[in-house]
């Protein structure tokens, strides 16, 4: 097991950042999508707190990393937890997971400039449990995880409260798609992660109808973009097919969706939010992160 320790200046533990019980975990994923395919990931990056709530990540990075032949390194922002010091913390922690780890003690940032430090470039992503908030409490008091979101450089894995705490399952990656090329330029980044994963991508598109029931219109904007992606998918040895939901609420078809296709992840797309318009508009993507079962694989746009 190897040491990177950096205490804080003065010392002293630094007390939890009001949203640590969010928890984060950082995961250092390949670079995204190219012509020739998707590199080899190097480490998941696992930083915790000393909360059970942040260690509720730990089977899912450990599970990854496994698939994927990369390392694994843990990483906190405290000098002492619960009466130890956080050394002995994480290498208790490290003594329980099946593959070996290196561990890192950064006490010289908050929790989110110190996951933002570790998810510096595109190889890097970034999984955090998250309590995810509704959309008055996020533009009032905006959380690590949507920081996060909007700073780190690849893909953020967002662990919510009715997330299982285990392994990664067996299923595919269920895609949410709104039909845009914005979203299948996205999703490109998913297909990279599902190559490497070996697993199938299921890409779905809500189409919201006030009765839920389909209509006559064909969707062909929508079909057209998703079929594109399925395409990249191909040329990657990724197998995928798309079908369109038709619900009242978006929110409503994709917890349909999941419920049906029982993934081992789901991926949405997001935009850059400031406070207001996350007010304004509220969060699909949180509101899916909150109930689903799954991990949810949040890429930008």
């Amino acid at each position: 097991m190897r040491w990177g320790i950096r205490p804080w200046r003065d010392g002293r533990a630094r007390s939890h950042d009001q949203d640590m019980e969010l928890v984060m975990v950082v995961i250092r994923v390949s670079s995204i999508a190219t012509a020739r395919g998707p590199d080899q990931l190097d480490e998941w990056i696992v930083p915790l707190d000393g909360t059970t709530a942040s260690e509720r990540a730990l089977p899912i990075a450990s599970s990854l990393a496994s698939a994927t032949g990369s390392g694994l390194r843990l990483l906190t922002t405290q000098t002492e937890i619960d009466g130890s010091t956080a050394t002995s913390y994480l290498e208790n922690i490290a003594a329980s997971l099946p593959t070996e780890v290196d561990a890192d003690v950064d006490a010289d940032q908050q929790p989110a400039d110190a996951v933002a430090a570790a998810a510096d470039s595109a190889r890097t992503g970034v999984c955090m449990t998250t309590h995810a908030r509704g959309r008055l409490l996020a533009a009032l008091h905006p959380n690590i995880a949507a920081e996060v979101v909007t700073r780190a450089a690849g893909p953020v894995v967002l662990v919510g409260p009715a997330c299982r705490a285990e392994p990664l399952g067996e299923g595919p990656i269920l895609l949410a798609h709104d039909g845009s090329p914005e979203a299948t330029a996205a999703g490109h980044h998913v297909l990279d992660l599902a190559a490497l994963l070996h697993r199938a991508v299921e890409v779905v598109a809500v189409v919201s109808a006030p009765s839920g029931r389909p209509s006559d219109e064909p969707y062909p904007e929508e079909s057209r973009e998703m079929g594109a992606l399925c395409d990249h998918a191909a040329r990657l040895g990724v197998a995928a097919n798309h079908r369109l939901v038709f619900a009242s609420e978006v929110h409503d078809g994709l917890m349909d969706a999941i419920e049906q296709v029982q993934p081992a992840l789901v991926a949405m797309m997001t935009h850059h939010r400031d406070r207001l318009e996350l007010f304004r508009e509220g969060s699909l993507t949180m509101d899916v992160v909150h109930h689903a079962p799954v991990p949810v694989l949040v890429a930008r746009r």
